[in-house]
């Protein structure tokens, strides 16, 4: 991770340091320091703008969908916005307190 925020709040150095994400065959794992944080299958569809991410959260600190949006930026970054489960798919990549979404920046890590 190189980056993320939740409810306007900027994780810390720490937090983003723990943070790891893998992603293969449509699900995705969300651990933080060794725990599962999140677990599931994602479903994406490039043709909407932006472009539309929905994760089904199986396993961990939250059960059900998350819509969300993504990009892939021109430095290879996934950058993507959730919002938290039950509410409707972000516009833009801001989190706050009143809306609850999130916001992680990840970066493919070298082999």
């Amino acid at each position: 991770m190189v980056s993320g925020e939740e409810k306007g709040e900027a994780f810390s150095a720490e937090e983003v340091g723990q943070m790891t994400l893998t992603i293969g065959n449509g699900t995705y794992d969300v651990m933080q320091a060794g725990k599962v944080l999140k677990k599931g299958a994602h479903t994406l569809n490039e043709k909407k703008s932006p472009k539309h991410i929905d994760g089904t959260d199986t396993a961990g600190t939250t059960v059900g969908i998350n819509h969300g949006i993504y990009e892939i930026t021109a430095a290879g970054h996934f950058r993507v916005c959730f919002a938290p489960v039950g509410k409707d798919r972000p516009t833009a990549f801001s989190t706050t307190a009143e809306n609850g979404n999130f916001v992680h920046d990840w970066k493919r890590a070298a082999k």
